[in-house]
């Protein structure tokens, strides 16, 4: 039996599964672009908490960049910049734990499954990044941080040293 990483998809099939999470998803907003041919790349904003850059090959989710919501992707010369860092700590950890959760998500089998389980639960989670209080601790912040970390079946907000 052979395991195909790189699952063939129509471009029309995966803007449809993403037209239907954004329906799903009331403060978040989703931009597709395709800027360099057959990779997607996803402007992603989740209420007025946070921006992300997602780039897709077909289903699979490559990578994820987080940036704090008053900071932007656009380089000097107005194209997506996806590898600049947040000038913000917090938003550099979300993106590394982002990094682990599509790793997390990822089904072979079903691959529209894995980008609906990713931005509509573990994504969407960071909704409440800064009013929710760590669900072991309960308190907001731990070394001059919000509980980052999102418990991969509760998506309980966690601190680093909480989990």
């Amino acid at each position: 039996m052979t395991l195909n990483l790189f699952p063939s998809t129509n471009e029309t099939t995966v803007e449809t599964v993403l037209n239907s999470l954004e329906k799903h998803l009331p403060d978040t907003s989703i931009t597709v672009s395709r800027p360099n041919g057959s990779s997607c790349v996803l402007q992603i904003t989740l209420s007025k908490t946070l921006k992300a850059v997602c780039v897709l090959r077909g289903f699979l989710i490559e990578y994820v960049n987080v940036k704090g919501y008053n900071e932007d992707f656009l380089s000097n010369d107005g194209k997506i910049d996806l590898w600049s860092k947040s000038r913000y700590k917090v938003f550099e950890k979300v993106s590394d734990l982002m990094m682990a959760g599509i790793q997390h998500y990822y089904y072979p089998q079903m691959p529209e499954i894995t980008i609906r389980t990713f931005i509509q639960q573990w994504f969407n989670s960071y909704k409440t990044l800064f009013s929710a209080p760590c669900s072991k601790c309960g308190k907001h912040l731990q070394g001059g941080l919000p509980p980052v970390w999102r418990d991969f079946r509760t998506l309980a907000p966690l601190h680093d040293g909480c989990r």
